[in-house]
């Protein structure tokens, strides 16, 4: 009985990776999927190259992590733009996009002051959220209702190996070629993506009726009242808003980290350490349960990496430590994939894009804050002191929901019905 036990164990992660990957069965969810892993890797060779070079010419943690600020920064828009583009076409949108970007970043390898290199980085991002969007609206159309979940949750994981990739390229790429090498070749990604979703057919993203302004209005108004509604889903969002500013911080100061423990050379690992040990947790960690099971779940994993962070991040043990540190960094967003399923599982299937995509912004807002804080700490307090008060702050909310019991509340909340617009 034993070994049943223990052999059981593969047989369910196989099973898991299978669910999730075999929605690449499906022709035109498969192209937008290597779409993605195109555009980007792109979007995250030029965070990494440029961030490095700025750090090169000012020597400014605050300086490097102003990069990451300013590329989420139109992220927190996202609502906007969602309303904005779902009755264009698919194909239409996303080609646009990727021939912006490829543009931006061809400009930025032209050797412009650093305060125009920012506004570039600004320029160059504003179309990511837009591509992100359009293509979060259209999965679920593509997809049947039994199989939503698994899309959207191989979306997140594709976009953790993408930034595994993309920053571990950039990382290379920052030491043969330059900066601004890494930047025009990464241009090439932008086109690639291009010539691929061009070949998508016509399609057209389906949204919330109503149009301008109150469109808007419904589409945030909706996913506010879910919030409001659901406390399980509420539960999920405030553990992922909560994690998110102190893994950041550490994340948007690296290359000044990676320059103190005289690690520079290996930039890209330490960069692309966190989304790894997104990626691999989001397979490994189970989803299924009940929403508190879940959400008890990812609490602990919280904890657990917000710990390791402070200790392995805030001591001199060496390249393995940095490393690891870094790994540890990822390992509270590693949830992520288990908030999303109980995010799933506590909307209406029509409203998810819209419940998705407004948390996004809201935490595109909170990884702002965390990109800014990381540099202010690193700059007053010294960066291997800043990332571990950094990591500290992680283990605020989670901690909350492993002690509910201790105060009086001896259950995390149930699933509640799914909230629908109110004719």
């Amino acid at each position: 009985m034993a070994n049943s036990s223990v052999d059981s164990r593969p047989r369910v992660l196989a099973a898991r990776v299978t669910s999730v990957a075999s929605v690449l069965s499906i022709p035109r969810v498969r192209r937008l999927w290597f779409a993605q892993i195109l555009s980007g890797v792109g979007d995250w060779v030029a965070k990494l190259a440029l961030g490095v070079l700025i750090f090169q010419r000012s020597g400014s943690a605050l300086a490097a992590a102003s990069v990451y600020a300013v590329a989420f920064l139109p992220y927190a828009v996202a609502p906007l733009v969602i309303a904005a583009v779902r009755r264009l076409p698919v194909r239409a949108v996303l080609v646009v996009c990727d021939i912006a970007r490829a543009l931006v970043f061809l400009l930025m390898a032209t050797g412009l002051p650093t305060s125009l290199l920012l506004v570039l980085m600004f320029l160059g991002a504003f179309p990511s959220p837009v591509f992100e969007a359009v293509r979060t609206r259209v999965l679920p159309e593509l997809l049947p209702a039994s199989r939503t979940a698994d899309g959207l949750v191989l979306q997140q994981l594709t976009t953790q190996l993408v930034a595994t990739v993309g920053l571990l390229a950039g990382g290379v790429l920052v030491v043969l070629v330059h900066p601004t090498g890494a930047l025009l070749i990464n241009a090439g990604t932008f086109i690639a993506s291009a010539l691929l979703v061009i070949a998508l057919p016509r399609t057209t993203a389906v949204g919330i009726a109503g149009r301008g302004v109150s469109g808007i209005k419904t589409h945030l108004a909706l996913t506010f009242r879910a919030l409001r509604k659901t406390p399980a889903l509420r539960t999920a969002v405030l553990i992922s808003i909560t994690v998110t500013p102190g893994t950041m911080a550490c994340e948007a100061v690296v290359v000044a980290y990676a320059h103190a423990t005289h690690h520079s050379a290996a930039v890209g690992l330490l960069a692309a350490a966190p989304a790894l040990a997104i990626a691999m947790g989001g397979l490994l960690l189970s989803r299924e349960g009940s929403d508190a099971a879940v959400l008890t779940r990812a609490a602990q994993i919280s904890v657990v990496g917000a710990v390791a962070g402070v200790v392995l991040l805030g001591l001199p043990l060496g390249m393995g430590g940095a490393v690891a540190g870094y790994l540890a960094v990822g390992v509270p967003c590693a949830a992520t994939p288990m908030l999303l399923a109980v995010a799933v599982r506590n909307t209406s299937r029509e409203y998810l894009a819209s419940v998705v995509a407004t948390v996004q912004a809201i935490l595109m807002v909170a990884s702002i804050v965390g990109a800014l804080l990381g540099g202010v700490l690193a700059a007053t307090m010294g960066v291997r002191t800043g990332c571990a008060v950094a990591m500290a702050t992680v283990l605020g909310y989670p901690l909350v929901v492993l002690l509910r019991p201790i105060f009086g509340r001896s259950r995390l909340p149930m699933p509640a019905p799914a909230v629908r617009p109110t004719p």
